[in-house]
């Protein structure tokens, strides 16, 4: 009964969740609304469970100092700073760094917000940067006519992107790029997006009828 029971959810939610969209009447729609609100629920309680076992997997990383157990202090800390932030009324002076009280836009959870994690942010594309153009370099080697074709590709529209482009080639090369981003690029994305979305048809199938059961944990 623990695998039959969310077997049974899973298909009465899935199957009406499909049907109500072609079923024209109120009673459908007012289900369809409430079902919306208990995913709202569950979704809450997913981000309590989900906040309580990040935390006692890096209390108890801290507790054994386990190897980077420095980053779990820096996590916890700013987790209860961040959260007791959201807390503290905007409208009360605290300083400059704590907040002016001016306004909303002056308060202490968005000058962490601001001043903190944005940075934060920023540094860590700026570093996935480097390891994205050390891909494009071993992706961008021309072994092959479809790496031939990705390699010129790419050096066109990054010529055609950038000032020097266009002033040593002329206008041309960004009309060709933008060629490239409108035409071949937008068919290719498309693609992929018809691509993932059957997948997910496909998916969403087999978790209603049964076939696919590792969302249930433990395997099949």
């Amino acid at each position: 009964m623990r695998k039959e029971i969310p077997l049974f959810i899973m298909l009465v939610c899935g199957v009406f969740m499909a049907v109500q969209f072609f079923v024209p009447h109120e009673l459908p729609a007012l289900i369809y609304q409430n079902l919306n609100k208990t995913v709202q629920v569950v979704g809450a309680v997913a981000l309590v469970l989900g906040i309580v076992s990040l935390l006692s997997l890096h209390f108890a990383k801290i507790s054994k100092r386990q190897p980077g157990y420095g980053y779990s202090y820096i996590l916890v800390v700013f987790f209860f700073m961040m959260a007791a932030s959201g807390f503290l009324p905007a409208k009360v002076n605290l300083g400059p760094f704590l907040g002016t009280g001016d306004r909303v836009e002056g308060s202490f959870f968005l000058n962490l917000y601001n001043y903190v994690l944005t940075p934060v942010q920023a540094t860590m594309f700026a570093l996935l940067a480097f390891f994205i153009a050390s891909a494009a370099f071993r992706a961008f080697r021309a072994r092959s006519v479809i790496a031939t074709l990705l390699l010129l590709t790419a050096v066109v529209v990054m010529l055609g992107r950038v000032p020097i482009g266009p002033f040593v080639l002329g206008d041309w090369i960004s009309d060709l790029a933008d060629w490239i981003m409108a035409v071949p690029n937008a068919a290719a994305k498309r693609a992929i997006i018809v691509g993932v979305g059957l997948g997910i048809l496909s998916l969403s199938l087999k978790m209603v009828l049964g076939i696919e059961r590792a969302w249930l944990g433990g395997g099949r």
